[in-house]
């Protein structure tokens, strides 16, 4: 048998849904206002289980780009516009040859740390000439933009050259308007880096005068969750004079 209860006095009593038990106040007011009150608190760890979640979702989708980024794979594009090199960069015959190149920098408006970035470009410029094989003897010679070099002509630039070192064979303009990394975060890619040259370059024969090229390179090595800093730009500058003049034509 269970227990029995008996209620004596005013008003029926009715079931608490917030006690659980019998109530015997009128038309449990009491137990209406208790029920607002929890309800709000109910409401407010909702929205906070629900802010958790959602926190814990975005840490998880960070730690997997990170991890995505360490193991992401970089691919090399190159795009060049203008009249490129046609044949090998030495004379006829093979033999080694004596070059002189100026260079300088055309860097953008709104271009970060100009001189860091020139001092890799001189540095990648010094690896390339003195590892390729087929030129004998070299001199680089950065030219200040007082030179205006943009509209200097060929003969222009071969008269300045034979002032500097003699017996020159080739003679090199290289324009750096790009060195650096790059980064691209948001849809539909959600991660994407890498780095990049932009480089405008003539070549000069100066025994007969001849232009041998004029043209632009764009260099670019990137891919999907490739996070690349400074580190490989003098390389890269070194690789982009690679394709652009050497190639597989040597």
């Amino acid at each position: 048998m269970g227990n029995s209860f008996q209620w004596e006095g005013q008003g029926s009593p009715v079931w608490c849904r917030i006690e659980g038990v019998l109530c015997i106040c009128e038309g449990c007011n009491c137990c209406e206002s208790k029920g607002d009150a929890i309800q709000e608190n109910i409401v407010n760890v909702s929205v906070y289980i629900s802010l958790m979640i959602h926190m814990r979702s975005i840490a998880v989708l960070a730690a997997f780009i990170v991890c995505a980024a360490l193991t992401g794979c970089a691919t090399i594009s190159i795009e060049t516009s203008g009249t490129t090199m046609k044949g090998p960069l030495y004379r006829s015959g093979g033999d080694q040859i004596t070059v002189i190149s100026f260079w300088q920098s055309r860097w953008r408006f709104d271009q970060k740390e100009p001189e860091f970035r020139e001092a890799v470009a001189a540095r990648g410029i010094q690896d390339f000439f003195s590892s390729t094989g087929c030129i004998d003897n070299f001199e680089i010679c950065r030219l200040n933009s007082q030179d205006a070099t943009d509209r200097q002509s060929d003969e222009e630039l071969l008269k300045l050259a034979s002032t500097l070192i003699p017996g020159i064979d080739r003679v090199f303009l290289i324009t750096v308007r790009e060195l650096g990394p790059n980064l691209v975060i948001g849809f539909p890619v959600i991660v994407k880096g890498g780095t990049e040259a932009v480089l405008d370059i003539r070549v000069i024969d100066a025994w007969n005068s001849e232009s041998i090229a004029n043209f632009r390179i764009h260099w670019l090595n990137d891919g999907i969750f490739v996070i690349k800093g400074v580190k490989t730009l003098p390389s890269d500058m070194k690789s982009t004079l690679k394709v652009a003049l050497i190639s597989d034509r040597e």
